[in-house]
């Protein structure tokens, strides 16, 4: 096993190198995704543990690039919602270079009241595709900006 700095400069700390996603290098393909996956989530665990408050829009930005990566997306947003402008607002995003219309730009909370309304009562909001929101105002939002692809928000 390789080990690899967890920062720049910093010999002490080190973590794992990721294990190849090369399909011939794995020795099957669900314990090996999995298993992937896994290093994926300490690794990053490791990584914000150890990052410095001016470096963590960095660390940030190349943890979206390994998820995504390693869950072979097409892209990945972070939005943060702004109370004072009752929108959400993008932070950060990683594309593996595929266009994705509707996820570059802010998004009002008006168009996905009961998204909002959820979030705003506490409550965690997820989905794999479009078709399993519940509302269909919310859906049908998802759907007219063109984000009706496998998702996971």
């Amino acid at each position: 096993m390789i080990n690899a700095p967890l920062r720049q400069g910093d010999a002490t700390r080190t973590r794992p190198a990721r294990p190849s996603l090369d399909p011939e290098s794995r020795p099957g393909p669900a314990t090996s995704q999995r298993f992937v996956f896994q290093r994926l989530v300490a690794d990053l665990a490791a990584r914000f543990a150890v990052t410095q408050a001016e470096e963590i829009d960095r660390a940030v930005s190349d943890s979206l690039r390994e998820i995504g990566e390693v869950l072979a997306l097409d892209c990945i947003v972070l939005w943060e919602y702004d109370v004072r402008h009752a929108a959400l607002a993008v932070t950060h995003r990683w594309s593996n270079g595929a266009d994705v219309p509707g996820l570059a730009e802010s998004w009002p909370a008006a168009r996905i009241p009961y998204t909002i309304s959820a979030l705003e009562g506490g409550q965690a909001v997820s989905f794999s595709r479009v078709n399993e929101i519940g509302n269909p105002i919310d859906r049908d939002a998802f759907v007219q900006t063109g984000l009706d692809r496998k998702s996971v928000v």
